[in-house]
């Protein structure tokens, strides 16, 4: 018996790896393969089921498809009094063929009545039990059981809503969205497949009214839910997990499978499914809970907000007479709805759709009062603009909408879609409108500030001839384009420069000075970084950048008003003071460090901040940022932000002893390296593979007046920084000042430079300049050194390159 049961394992398992990895079939087709295999061999297994026995498949199985990754939920009934021996003998010969197999299934054991009773008070398992299909048995309790299982849940059906209400709005606050997520979870997420599920579990309860709360028929979305089933499966076989969130790393091949042109289409795709079932969705359980989870006992009488619209309860109307008309009729209603909380009714919606012509080509004041309106009313916002979305609304009032609209943005650094991104940056800006002279400006260039992301060239030169059509359109005055266009221009002008720039340079304040030209326009570049990074993703906006631009700014400000600079060297923060006082005081070697933190304080000299990041290296500590810094009377402090690959916090007593022991000459950092890169190689080896930014190499000898700037840009690896501090240092240069940035698999690490010792003030020659960028080459991009210094005329213009750094 087990030797045939084994044999059955392995012809199931070959069956089905034949069936996911033949491509023959593409998404759902292979969805429904699978389930009619799992049936045939299901039937096989229980044709020998006694009476009183039924074999039933449930939840997603019983809908008659399976991803690859999916269990299968199955279900068992026996008859009452059955010896629990007995019941344990069928269940093992049934289940033990499919696990032996590596088949994930999910079985379950009841009668009928402990299994109605399971489903009488939890969610899950009458959810479940509301889709069962026979597999083998008797029908006739298949049916008992779908039938009673039905009507158990129709009898409480408020308590049930309230509990799928709930549970959906939970899943959305922890999986987040589909639509408008980088990396969604097809499943679980807004606007994902669970939620027209949960809307079919909900019109099955029967309640009164509930229909209403419908945007149309459920099979509206069938063309959304297929398209989202494809790429599951396809997802599923890709990478033979059952994971539902599809990662950056899996999209092009995803979209490959299922024959998009490339990810970007896939996604775009993707997002506009989610966005038609999460617009339903919404609006169904917001309609839920108003007429049955909490109705109230009298709805409050309509209250008459302006001549042609009316506050119904949850929902702005217009009036039975409304001048449809009238083109600024769409963002009056949306200004008046979102300043209110609410949303536009579905009937408002769709008479709008359609009527209003498009707006002119020439807005009036109050149209354009109405669109700041629009834009300064929160988060409410956001839910404002998608229903218009929905309707084809939007883009009437705004066209160049359309073009970034559902765009994904595939890299690791953003988190949201294009026009998403755009309207979490306008509620951002929304917080920060009381610093700035012209809070409306704050809001239309945060609003703008990406509009360029169409795919029609570089963003940023594209967004500021879309902004300044758009400006024009709306009737602002020439003074303001001027502005909104900079704010566009240079809309990454202030975290590149902080990030990449010695705040402390004269040249850094000057170069930002010239490139916004009055205090004004710097506010409001300041209040639209933080509104652009935190709508950016996690890791664009912390603590430290914050206080890096505000360094910045404050001297841009006092360069720009012609003060003498408040922001030096000697503004340090209190650790650094401390260390270099211990420094000058004992002339040793100085450390602090904490869980992420982790600073040195000593006399400077040349190739000590590649020492520092070797020893660093050695230990498997990877640095996120770090900054570099000398005093006049040459105290140098290393202070740098960090994480690790692998283990928990670093032992900093064995880092401290090895930094001593490698400023002494008695440890080989090179053998070290090694050892740690070799191990970073087996691991990385195993890793899914991720497209690799290229290497790129700027040197700027303009901006700063004592020392040339470096910035490398490559992709990420083990002990780069430490490789690239030792190729300045072989090429007898001092690292005088640097900034170093991680941005997901890139890193920009910026270098002030000179010649002679750390009291000269010195920046290199061209030709120096040009030997430095052949060595950084040679380092970071090999096949590139040789036609690096092929042509003199090309190196040339390469080392004499502007700066701050130009937004990309």
């Amino acid at each position: 018996m087990a030797s045939a049961q084994f044999s059955q394992s392995l012809d199931y398992r070959s069956e089905r790896a034949v069936l996911i990895e033949s491509d023959s079939r593409v998404g759902l087709q292979v969805a429904f393969a699978l389930c009619e295999q799992a049936d045939a061999w299901f039937g096989r297994a229980a044709s020998t089921l006694a009476p009183g026995w039924t074999l039933l498949a449930t939840a997603g199985y019983a809908d008659g498809q399976l991803s690859p990754g999916s269990d299968l939920d199955l279900l068992l009934l026996h008859p009452r009094r059955t010896p629990a021996g007995v019941v344990n003998d069928v269940g093992r010969d049934l289940w033990y063929p499919f696990w032996d197999a590596g088949i994930k299934i999910s079985p379950a054991v009841h009668t009928l009545d402990s299994a109605l009773k399971l489903a009488s008070d939890d969610l899950v398992t009458a959810t479940t039990f509301l889709r069962v299909r026979r597999l083998a048995g008797e029908d006739r309790f298949a049916e008992q059981l779908a039938s009673k299982a039905l009507v158990n849940w129709q009898k409480r059906p408020r308590r049930w809503l309230a509990d799928l209400s709930l549970s959906v709005r939970e899943r959305h606050q922890k999986a987040g969205e589909v639509a408008f997520l980088l990396e969604p979870n097809l499943k679980e997420g807004r606007g994902g497949l669970r939620d027209v599920q949960s809307i079919d579990w909900a019109l099955r309860t029967g309640a009164d009214q509930i229909e209403g709360g419908l945007v149309g028929p459920l099979r509206d979305l069938d063309a959304p839910v297929r398209l989202l089933h494809d790429v599951r499966v396809e997802l599923h076989r890709v990478t033979n997990r059952a994971s539902d969130i599809l990662l950056l790393q899996e999209q092009d091949a995803v979209a490959e499978r299922l024959g998009f042109d490339d990810a970007d289409a896939l996604m775009s795709e993707v997002a506009e499914a989610a966005r038609s079932i999460a617009w339903a969705s919404d609006r169904f359980w917001d309609h839920v809970d108003a007429v049955v989870v909490q109705p109230r006992r009298r709805p409050p009488k309509p209250v008459q907000i302006a001549a042609d619209l009316t506050l119904n309860d949850t929902v702005l109307d217009l009036t039975a007479d409304a001048d449809l008309n009238d083109p600024g009729i769409i963002l009056r209603t949306a200004a008046c709805a979102a300043q209110l909380g609410v949303l536009p009714s579905l009937t408002t919606l769709q008479r709008l759709a359609a009527i209003t012509p498009e707006m002119p080509a020439a807005w009036t004041e109050e149209q354009r009062d109405d669109f700041v309106s629009l834009l300064d009313s929160g988060g409410a916002m956001v839910a404002v603009v998608e229903s218009l979305d929905q309707h084809g609304l939007f883009r009437r009032v705004l066209p160049e909408w359309q073009a970034v609209r559902s765009r994904p943005q595939r890299n690791a650094y953003h988190t949201y879609t294009v026009d998403r991104h755009l309207l979490v940056t306008v509620v951002n800006a929304g917080a920060l409108v009381r610093t700035v002279r012209r809070p409306d400006l704050l809001l239309l260039g945060a609003f703008l500030h990406d509009i360029g992301k169409c795919g029609r060239g570089d963003h940023t030169e594209v967004g500021m001839e879309l902004t300044a059509d758009i400006a024009r359109r709306m009737g602002l005055p020439p003074a303001d384009i001027d502005t909104l266009v900079c704010l566009v221009e240079q809309h990454l002008l202030l975290p590149e420069t902080a990030t990449r720039r010695d705040v402390f340079d004269p040249g850094t304040a000057e170069a930002v000075a010239k490139a916004v030209g009055d205090v004004d326009t710097l506010d409001l570049l300041r209040a639209l970084t933080e509104a652009d990074s935190r709508a950016t993703g996690p890791s664009a906006w912390t603590s430290w950048k914050a206080g890096l631009i505000g360094d910045l700014v404050r001297a841009t400000s006092d360069k720009l008003r012609g003060h003498e600079p408040a922001v030096t060297t000697s503004n340090m923060s209190d650790r650094h003071a401390r260390l270099v006082d211990s420094a000058r005081s004992e002339r040793g070697v100085h450390v602090q460090a904490d869980d992420a933190t982790f600073a040195v304080a000593t006399s400077d000299r040349r190739g000590l901040f590649a020492i520092i990041t070797g020893v660093l290296a050695a230990h498997g500590i990877d640095i996120l940022a770090a900054t570099v810094s000398t005093t006049e009377d040459g105290v140098a402090v290393d202070e740098f932000r960090f994480t690790r690959r692998v283990g928990g916090t670093p032992d900093w007593a064995k880092v401290e002893a090895d930094l001593r022991a490698a400023l002494a000459g008695r440890l080989d950092l090179e053998a070290r390296i090694e050892r740690r890169a070799r191990l970073y190689r087996s691991t990385a080896a195993t890793l899914p593979h991720v497209e690799q930014p290229q290497a790129q190499l700027l040197i700027d000898n303009e901006t700063s007046s004592d020392a040339t700037i470096v910035e490398v840009r490559a992709p990420d690896a083990p002990a780069l920084l430490f490789r690239l501090a030792s190729v300045i240092s072989r090429q007898g240069l001092d690292i005088r000042h640097a900034k170093v940035a991680t941005l997901g698999h890139e890193v920009v690490d910026v270098f002030y430079v000179r010649s002679g010792s750390a009291t000269e003030t010195s920046k290199l020659s061209p030709q120096r300049c040009e030997e430095l960028q052949s060595a950084i080459n040679a380092l970071v991009s090999p096949s590139a050194s040789a036609s690096a210094s092929a042509s003199a005329s090309a190196s040339a213009s390469a080392v004499e390159r502007p700066s701050p750094p130009t937004p990309r």
